[in-house]
C-alpha cells in the first residue's frame, strides 16, 4: 500500500514467520500472483474479492493477523466491517485466529464493540496486544489473551543510528505545518537549523510535508524524505529530535534512542503509556503545543525511560515468538 508503518508490519511478520518456520502464506494483496521472499512462498489474494479470500480461509491451517490497528471505526466503519468480516469468517471455519502486535480502537460505534466482544471472546481466537489499553480490554473477553508489543521491532531488530547530526529535526506528518515564522527562534536556540519531512504515506502526506518543507525552507535547511522503509528508516536515524504524528515515526525515535514528540491521539497514548512520565503529546502544531510538549519531555530522563520501555518491548517480542511456535506444534501446522 505505499505505507511505511505497514511496510514495517509486513516485513516484521515476514521476518517472524520464516523463523518459527511457516513455509507456505496467503497474503492479502491488491492483486493476484505469487513471489518467494525469504524462503516463504506467497500467495497473493485480492483483497476485494470474497469469493477467494474464503476459499483462502478454508485451504490455511491459521489465519495470522500481522499487526496495525485493525479494529477501529475513527476513520472508516468499512475498514472495521471488512476485517470483521474476515476473522468471522475464519472462526465460522473453525481456523485459529492469532492476532499479533495489534491494537484496538479508537472504536465508537456500540455495535462494533459488541462484534468485536464476539470475536475475541471467540476460544479459537488469540492475541498478543501491542498497548495496555488494547491488552485490558481484549481480557475482559478472554483471559488467554496476552499483552505484546508492535510488530514493527522485528524489523528495526540489530538497526542502528546511522550518524546522528544534533543539528537536525525529522518530521512525520499526516496535516500541514505552516506557522514556521513561530519557531525560528526556538529552534535555533536549540540547535536545530536543519528539518526533514519524512513521508510515511504518499497518498495521504506527500503534499503536506512539501507545503511545510516550502515554508520552513524560508528559515531553515529542509528536505522531503519519500523512499523505501529501508531508506527512510535510516535516514530518520540520523535526527537529534524526531516529532511524529505517524506511530511508527514515534516508534523508530524510540528504537533509535532519539528524544520524540507525538501528536495527541487514542493511538499514541495507548502505546506510549508503557513509558514512564512520557507526557510529550501536542494536540496541534502551535508553538505553545509544541513548545508545551517539549517542556514535558524534559521533565524526564528521556534515555532511561525509553531504555526501559524498549527492554520490555523486546521481552515481549521474544515471548511472542516462543507463544506462536508453541501453538504452531500444537495445531500441528507443518513447520520446519
Amino acid at each position: 500500500m505505499n505505507n511505511y508503518g505497514d511496510e514495517m508490519l509486513f516485513r516484521s511478520t515476514i521476518k517472524l514467520l520464516k523463523e518459527v518456520g511457516i513455509e507456505d502464506l496467503y497474503l492479502l494483496f491488491p492483486k493476484s500472483g505469487s513471489r518467494k521472499i525469504g524462503g516463504i512462498m506467497i500467495r497473493h489474494i485480492p483483497r476485494n474479492s470474497p469469493l477467494k479470500i474464503l476459499r483462502a480461509l478454508k485451504q490455511s491451517d491459521v489465519i495470522i493477523g500481522g499487526g496495525g490497528n485493525i479494529f477501529q471505526d475513527e476513520t472508516s466503519n468499512r475498514s472495521f466491517l471488512y476485517y470483521k468480516w474476515l476473522v468471522s469468517s475464519a472462526l465460522f471455519y473453525k481456523k485459529p485466529v492469532f492476532l499479533l502486535g495489534h491494537g484496538i480502537g479508537k472504536i465508537n460505534s456500540k455495535k462494533n464493540y459488541t462484534r468485536l466482544r464476539k470475536i475475541l471472546s471467540n476460544e479459537l481466537c488469540r492475541g498478543y496486544f501491542r498497548d495496555t489499553i488494547s491488552y485490558r480490554y481484549a481480557r475482559t473477553c478472554n483471559k488467554k489473551h496476552k499483552r505484546g508489543t508492535d510488530l514493527g521491532y522485528y524489523f528495526l531488530q540489530n538497526r542502528t543510528v546511522t550518524k546522528n547530526t544534533p543539528s537536525r529535526i525529522g518530521v512525520f506528518l499526516k496535516h500541514p505545518w505552516l506557522n514556521p515564522e513561530d519557531f525560528i527562534e526556538p529552534f535555533k536556540d536549540e540547535g536545530y537549523n536543519e528539518i526533514h519531512f519524512f513521508v510515511a504515506c504518499p497518498e495521504q502526506d506527500l503534499e503536506a510535508s512539501e507545503l511545510s518543507s516550502k515554508r520552513f525552507g524560508e528559515y531553515f535547511e529542509t528536505t522531503v524524505k519519500v523512499g523505501e522503509v529501508n531508506e527512510i528508516t535510516d535516514q530518520a536515524s540520523t535526527c537529534s529530535l524526531i516529532i511524529s504524528e505517524r506511530l511508527h515515526g514515534a516508534i523508530i525515535a524510540s528504537h533509535f534512542g532519539i528524544p520524540f514528540l507525538c501528536s495527541d491521539t487514542f493511538k499514541m497514548r495507548s502505546y506510549f503509556s508503557d513509558m514512564e512520565g512520557y507526557q510529550a503529546y501536542f494536540k496541534d502544531k502551535s508553538i505553545s503545543e509544541i513548545a508545551y510538549a517539549f517542556s514535558k519531555l524534559k521533565e524526564i530522563d528521556f534515555e532511561q525511560s525509553n531504555q526501559a520501555f524498549m527492554n520490555r518491548n523486546h521481552a515481549r517480542l521474544i515471548a511472542m515468538k516462543k507463544w506462536l511456535k508453541i501453538q504452531l506444534v500444537e495445531k500441528k501446522i507443518k513447520i520446519d
